[in-house]
């Protein structure tokens, strides 16, 4: 598939199993599936009635949920194929997934959903948090660093038990032990005990190295959510707590944590749902300037035509608009 896109969809459909019962979502016309193509940079809008499918289509397109049917490519990588709800060939795992969501896709819901006892800092910097390359080698490595040290200690305490012993009362030694402590003895005990230190010297260091790189690591991110706050208007708000923003101040925090680790996509499921009409233009406002200065595809779920209108009336580039409606897709 060609790479040019963002998202390329192909015969989706999605259906539910509630006891001997389907529950079709996602249909398209005839049973067909949807199909649906987005590009770098474009902003997409999809409207439809409550129950037609919409949040459906969005949890698919971010990564959250799979189709029963079709295929479905992501930035050039196959994510889905199925057919009568079997692979019919190499897809996505659920981890490969899982990274993708991470890092190349933000999230902004109708609720602001920010942790009420963390800061608007704090908020914004989670994402970057939960995203860390590398992260389960570096624990492999501590976990056998760990048992390394825990087995020197435990042989070199034997060892040195051993020996005592053998030193305290030679004659009460069985003489296949005795041999044994002629190879291990001294040497060997001294061995252990070798070994022990280099792995605690290593621990020490590689403790040290540690947190000499979380704190550069958390240096950057709370630059990062810095700049964040600064773009969308709330750096001087970086040290409040949620209840203390505005309700539109919310969701600009929620915005800035969904770009927090530098997504390509931007989903928006009906972001300004709980604003009074003033907010809500803002909100649109922000979701049109951050896509165009950023460069990020937005896909924006609304029902909301006074949004619409004032979207295509500011945003620089044509606005993809799309209608579902019984689970079928079309442009409009």
């Amino acid at each position: 598939m060609a790479e040019e896109f963002i998202y390329e969809l192909k015969g989706i459909r999605k259906r539910y199993v509630t006891g001997n019962t389907y529950v079709r979502v996602l249909t398209g016309k005839d049973d067909a599936g949807i199909d649906f193509k987005l590009k770098k940079g474009e902003f997409a809008v999809v409207t439809g009635s409550s129950g037609s499918g919409k949040s459906t289509l969005l949890n698919i397109l971010g990564l959250l949920d799979t189709p029963t049917f079709g295929r479905m490519f992501f930035k050039g990588v196959q994510i889905h194929s199925r057919e009568s709800g079997a692979l019919v060939s190499k897809e996505a795992s659920a981890e490969d997934r899982a990274e993708l969501r991470n890092s190349d896709i933000g999230f902004v819901f109708q609720q602001h959903h920010l942790l009420p006892d963390f800061t608007v800092l704090e908020n914004v910097s989670q994402p970057a948090k939960l995203h860390r390359p590398g992260r389960g080698f570096r624990v492999a490595s501590e976990t056998l660093c760990i048992v390394a040290l825990l087995s020197s200690v435990a042989f070199a305490a034997t060892a040195l038990s051993v020996r005592n012993y053998y030193l305290a009362d030679g004659n009460r030694v069985p003489s296949g032990i005795a041999n044994l402590l002629n190879v291990v003895g001294i040497g060997g005990a001294g061995l252990f005990a070798t070994i022990f230190l280099l792995l605690l010297a290593y621990s020490l260091y590689f403790t040290l190295l540690r947190r000499k790189e979380n704190i550069a690591a958390g240096s950057s991110v709370k630059k990062r959510a810095l700049e964040l706050l600064d773009i969308v208007g709330l750096k001087e708000r970086a040290h409040h707590f949620p209840n203390q923003l505005s309700g539109g101040e919310r969701q600009r925090c929620a915005i800035a944590r969904a770009l927090m680790n530098s997504p390509e996509v931007l989903l928006c499921d009906e972001p300004a749902g709980n604003l009074d009409h003033e907010n809500g233009i803002k909100i649109i406002d922000e979701l049109s300037r951050l896509g165009r200065e950023l460069n990020k595809t937005v896909v924006l779920v609304t029902h909301e035509k006074t949004l619409i209108e004032r979207l295509e009336s500011i945003h620089p580039t044509p606005v993809r608009k799309w209608y579902i409606e019984s689970g079928d897709l079309q442009p409009t």
